[in-house]
């Protein structure tokens, strides 16, 4: 029988010593049930994660200039789906256990869910807290209850159904775009719940990211309701081009 392919995005800055060790583990857990293809988007670490990546079997496109972990996690999706074609897309960050993933795996092929997001076991920093309230209350992302989450398991053909030239975050507040443009287009959302951090640090920062992204998906929501918005990648794209040239052989 045919395996399943599954595509892991991993966007890293400064990563080394997480990736080495990371990159085996994911082959010893996936290999076996999945055709397993690793993407690490390095925004041109100067410890030579790249280089740790492409040595363990990863597919690290080439990049000229830093992209933030937005853009960088945007190519990473989008490589898998448009270039890889991988009927999964899981992304994840270097210090996310394997184990986590495992159990975001296990509620996709339990249930028929397009998108699946963890919920982190344990207690929350306010900025968390204020977060959550903000995308239940002002932007009403309804039954996600970490939505600042960046452990997610995408089943592959949705990401085309994702507005791509409108995603314009930068930075970490990149989940909270994501996801409400997968609430936007009525994908099935489902939470599976984890264990946390392997380094217990959180990533909500760079606060003026966030109010951008806040305030145009208010805008999107509140004043432009009634505007539809094309899905997939088109021309003016800023990926298109590099998504045509990017060397697929390292996979």
């Amino acid at each position: 029988m045919t395996k399943r392919s599954l595509g892991v995005v991993i966007p890293t800055f400064n990563e080394a010593e997480r990736i080495r060790s990371l990159l085996p583990e994911l082959h010893e857990r996936f290999k076996e049930d999945y055709d397993l293809r690793v993407i690490v988007v390095d925004d041109l670490s100067p410890d030579g994660t790249g280089e740790i990546a492409k040595q363990h079997g990863a597919m690290v496109p080439p990049l000229s200039e830093r992209l933030r972990y937005g853009r960088s996690l945007c190519l990473g999706l989008c490589l898998a789906w448009y270039t890889l074609k991988c009927d999964l897309v899981a992304q994840m960050d270097a210090d996310h256990p394997v184990d986590s993933l495992e159990s975001l795996m296990k509620k996709m092929e339990n249930e028929e869910c397009d998108l699946v997001v963890g919920r982190e076991k344990g207690r929350w920093k306010m900025e968390r807290k204020v977060t959550r309230w903000l995308c239940e209350h002002i932007l009403r992302l309804k039954g996600v209850s970490h939505p600042t989450c960046g452990l997610r398991v995408w089943r592959g053909e949705m990401l085309e159904r994702l507005p791509w030239r409108h995603v314009k975050a930068k930075d970490f507040s990149i989940q909270v775009e994501l996801l409400f443009w997968a609430e936007r287009n009525k994908f099935k959302i489902c939470e599976a719940e984890f264990e946390g951090h392997k380094s217990g640090k959180h990533k909500i920062r760079t606060l003026l990211d966030w109010l951008i992204t806040f305030a145009r998906l208010l805008r999107i929501k509140y004043l432009l309701w009634w505007r539809t918005y094309e899905c997939g990648i088109k021309a003016d794209f800023w990926l298109k081009e590099f998504l045509s040239t990017v060397d697929t052989t390292r996979v």
